[in-house]
């Protein structure tokens, strides 16, 4: 099992590209050629992973350098004209690292990654098939890739299927046809198939249908020898236009069955993949750091100009607030956010802002680029904005209205009130407003604050050090509204004093 320290393979054999053991696999980008036949089919590995590399949640993006960038183009067109075939491989997809393929993505047919590890997540760009892999550490997952004739099939598995397992090679599913394969289905001769189980010769049976079923081409197949079995076939004749349907039946010695099923067309016409989850679709808008950046610069810039346009207002009650407030929310787009541990509990000390990671020590302040910008995007949305409805409180002017100081739901109305108007209102007025409407809310975000920093410590591996003032002054405003919930009481017993003596 690889949960079995005894028997993990990755303490055995895994590698870092950068660590100090030699061999090739101390590289950033390798070739490794397979000759099959007259045929040569390259794989292309690159690691796009950040140096120095950060702990969770600092570890999500990787990063494309030029240099890598043109390690990789030379290490494919390196003797090129001599294969037919190049796959490249990475862990991380092309959503997930900045930089971009460039001009790599039209040189080669594949790219087959990790990273995310979703089911089904596969992507057309171009003329480059993105492919996905499964995760072999969690899900146990596995890919079979096979080669014929030019074209590269392949299949995914996992470690606790029951055997038989089947593949088609050819005809190829219709989904992953690429204009940098010849169009070997046209003129084949065979269907051909492998079939595994846990003996060559335990393989009794492997039918063959088309379309519907009993289809006047279905046939049982013959066995080539090892795992390979073919079935005759007149490809033009029969399926010359159009997409069609391949089934599959293999019996073992044992009786158990496996039946496979795609999709092929003779004819050269694709099918494409549809939207079969949440992160497909997401993986088709391209880098998603990018629009972490553009959100980022959204909130911040539209809390800047919400400051400047109230800035009047903000003055006239208090000049010192209104400097406290702009310099809260410009801190939190400047930084640094954290100061911690996070490369690790025995690495040197990082400096995390919005623009990425900042390593002190014996890395000497090398800034690389990570996903910080969703934690200042996170930052934006669940600290900076609640306290510039605060600011807008001191606009609202409510009267004659009793209310519950916990109450969420009245807590959000007087929220949106405070947004729809601009009346400025007492000091007294403002700490009853400012109590009433933010009081609960403030508890709740320290509570949040609380578990991210439970979080960041046991699950995220990151050890905090220091928090910007940013974040204390999240902190500090509850222990102020504590104090201007007293206000509002001592307001509300000077008044009915007053009432009671008047005559």
């Amino acid at each position: 099992s690889i949960h079995d320290p005894k028997t993990n393979l990755y303490e055995t054999y895994g590698i870092s590209r950068l660590s100090n053991r030699p061999g090739e696999s101390n590289r950033q980008a390798w070739r490794h050629d397979i000759n099959v036949g007259n045929s040569k089919y390259r794989l292309v590995g690159m690691d796009v992973s950040t140096n120095p590399g950060a702990v969770k949640p600092f570890n999500f993006y990787g990063h494309m350098s030029d240099q890598l960038r043109n390690q990789v183009i030379g290490l494919i067109e390196q003797g090129g004209e001599n294969v037919t075939n190049t796959i490249l491989v990475g862990h991380h997809p092309q959503s997930s690292f900045r930089g971009g393929l460039g001009k790599i993505r039209d040189m080669v047919p594949y790219f087959i990654n990790g990273h995310i590890h979703a089911k089904n997540m596969k992507q057309r760009i171009g003329t480059l098939l993105e492919l996905e892999a499964d995760d072999m550490k969690e899900s146990e997952g596995w890919r079979l890739l096979v080669f014929d004739h030019g074209q590269v099939s392949f299949s995914d598995h996992y470690l606790n299927d029951a055997f038989p397992l089947v593949h088609v090679s050819n005809p190829k599913d219709a989904r992953y046809l690429s204009v940098f394969e010849p169009n070997h289905a046209a003129a084949s001769t065979h269907v051909r198939i492998l079939a595994f189980s846990s003996s060559a010769s335990n393989i009794t049976l492997v039918s063959v249908d088309f379309d519907e079923r009993n289809h006047f081409a279905s046939g049982v197949a013959v066995h080539m020898g090892e795992n390979l079995y073919v079935l005759e076939w007149d490809p033009m004749q029969d399926f010359a236009l159009g997409v069609h349907t391949i089934h599959v039946k293999v019996t073992d010695g044992t009786g158990k069955v496996a039946e496979v099923s795609q999709v092929f067309s003779v004819d050269g016409t694709v099918l494409g993949f549809g939207l079969d989850n949440i992160y497909q679709s997401m993986q088709a808008i391209g880098d998603l750091s990018i629009l972490h950046r553009l959100a980022f610069a959204i909130f911040s810039s539209s809390n800047i100009i919400f400051l400047i346009v109230h800035r009047k207002w903000l003055i006239q009650f208090n000049s010192w607030l209104s400097r406290y407030i702009m310099f809260f929310v410009v801190e939190l787009i400047v930084g640094p956010y954290l100061v911690a541990k996070v490369f690790g509990e025995e690495e040197p000390i990082g400096l995390v802002f919005p623009y990425g990671i900042v390593a002190i020590d014996e890395f000497d302040g090398i800034v690389f680029d990570s996903q910080t910008y969703f934690l200042a995007l996170f930052a934006q949305i669940f600290a900076v904005f609640p306290f510039l409805i605060f600011a807008t409180i001191m606009f609202q002017d409510r009267e004659g209205k009793e209310t519950t100081v916990f109450s969420v739901r009245l807590s959000l109305e007087n929220l949106l009130k405070a947004l729809s108007t601009t009346k400025p209102c007492t000091a007294s007025t403002f700490s009853r407003r400012f109590a009433e409407g933010l009081l609960p809310l403030m508890f709740v975000l320290l509570f949040v604050g609380v578990i991210v920093v439970m979080l960041s410590s046991y699950y995220l591996s990151v050890i905090p050090l220091f928090f910007s003032p940013g974040i204390w002054f999240l902190s500090g405003n509850v222990v102020w509204s504590i104090y201007l919930l007293g206000t509002m009481k001592k307001d509300d017993d000077e008044g009915k004093m007053q009432n009671d003596a008047s005559p």
